[in-house]
C-alpha cells in the first residue's frame, strides 16, 4: 500500500543515535559515481552509473545522468545530487526499463516489514511499480518475487513512501551471492504486466534521489552519511584506480618479471574481477591481475626479453558487485 507522510517537520532527528545505519540502500543520495557521471545509453544488466544500482533494460534506450541541485536548496532534504534517467521511445509487450539495488543477504528480508521512500519528480504524470525480489541464486527455487506496489510522480519534487512485507525464506537453499533486491519499474510492456502492476509503456525523464529502504511501516527522514562514509560502502562492491598513474620499472636477464601487491582501500565483498591496463610501455610483454582476493591484488608485469622492462600509468578497477 502506497502511504504519503509529512516528513519535513521531523528534520534530521533521526541521523544520529540509535537510529543511526537504519537506511539498507547504498548511494541512495546518488553522491558516488565511480564509473561514470553520464551515461546516454545503459547496457543491460549492468551498473553503468551510480554506484550500487543496477539496470536491466530491453527495447527502451535508457540514460543516466549526475544532476546537481543548486547551491542552498532545502527542500530536498539538503541532498547535493539525483539521477535523471531518460527512457526512449517503447512499445512492445516485450519492452522494459527498470533500475535495482541488490542488498547483501537474503536473510535481512525474512518475513520483514519494509518503507521505502524517495524523492522523485518526472518530465509528465508518471507511473512507477516498486517490486520487492528475493535472490537465493540456486537451489530449486531460484528466486521469490514480491507483490509490485505503484506509485505516481508527478512533475515537481515530493516525497513518496511505499510500505510492503516479503515472505519467509524458510527451506530455501542458499548460495554465495544470495540478497535482497528493490526493483523500480520505469516502463513495462504487456509481458510483465504481473511483475510491474500493469504500469505500462512510458516514455520520458524521470529524475529521483533520497532513496531510502528501512524496517518496519513508518518512514523516517533520509540518513544523510559523509561522502567518505558512503563511498567506503560502495567500495566494498566497486573500487576504480583509474587514476592511479603506476609506474612499475625492473630489469629482467631473460623473460622474468615483477609484481606490485596492491591493497584496496577496504575489504570487498568477495574476491573481485580485475580490470587492469597502463597507457604506456617498454619491453614488456603483458600486464596482468593474479590472485585476486578481497583485501588486495597482485599485479604482474612480464619481460619480452632480457633488460630493462617496465610501463607506465597503469591502472585498474576492482568488481564484486552482486
Amino acid at each position: 500500500m502506497s502511504k504519503a507522510r509529512g516528513l519535513a517537520s521531523l528534520g534530521n532527528a533521526y541521523d544520529d543515535g540509535a537510529l543511526s545505519n537504519r537506511n539498507l540502500i547504498i548511494n541512495g543520495g546518488f553522491d558516488v559515481w565511480q564509473r561514470s557521471v553520464s551515461n546516454s545509453s545503459v547496457s543491460a544488466n549492468t551498473y553503468p552509473a551510480a554506484d550500487r544500482w543496477k539496470f536491466w533494460t530491453s527495447g527502451a534506450v535508457t540514460g543516466s545522468t549526475r544532476t546537481e541541485f543548486p547551491a542552498g536548496q532545502t527542500g530536498v532534504s539538503n541532498l547535493d545530487y539525483y539521477n535523471s534517467i531518460s527512457i526512449g521511445a517503447n512499445s512492445a509487450s516485450s519492452d522494459y526499463s527498470l533500475f535495482t539495488q541488490h542488498i547483501e543477504n537474503v536473510k535481512v528480508s525474512n518475513e520483514q516489514t519494509f518503507t521505502v521512500s524517495f524523492y522523485a519528480k518526472a518530465s509528465q504524470s508518471w507511473t512507477i511499480a516498486l517490486e520487492p525480489i528475493q535472490n537465493f541464486i540456486t537451489g530449486g527455487t531460484t528466486r521469490a518475487l514480491g507483490t509490485a506496489e505503484t506509485v505516481t510522480v508527478g512533475t515537481s519534487w515530493s516525497r513518496h513512501t511505499v510500505t510492503f512485507s516479503t515472505a519467509s525464506i524458510s527451506g530455501k537453499t542458499l548460495s554465495a551471492g544470495h540478497n535482497f533486491e528493490l526493483a523500480f519499474w520505469l516502463t513495462s510492456g504487456s509481458d510483465f504486466s504481473s511483475r510491474s502492476a500493469g504500469i505500462g509503456n512510458q516514455t520520458g525523464t524521470f529524475d529521483i534521489t533520497g532513496v531510502q529502504l528501512e524496517v518496519g511501516d513508518t518512514a523516517t527522514p533520509f540518513e544523510h552519511r559523509s561522502y567518505g562514509q558512503e563511498l567506503a560502502l560502495c567500495q566494498r562492491y566497486y573500487f576504480d584506480a583509474s587514476d592511479a598513474n603506476l609506474f612499475i620499472d625492473a630489469y629482467s636477464n631473460t623473460t622474468g618479471y615483477s609484481s606490485l601487491y596492491v591493497v584496496f582501500p577496504t575489504t570487498m565483498r568477495t574476491s573481485p574481477t580485475v580490470f587492469v591496463a597502463n597507457s604506456g610501455s617498454s619491453n614488456a610483454q603483458s600486464f596482468v591481475a593474479a590472485s585476486s582476493r578481497a583485501v588486495g591484488v597482485s599485479l604482474q608485469l612480464r619481460a619480452s626479453g632480457a633488460g630493462r622492462f617496465y610501463i607506465t600509468g597503469g591502472y585498474y578497477r576492482a568488481d564484486a558487485e552482486l
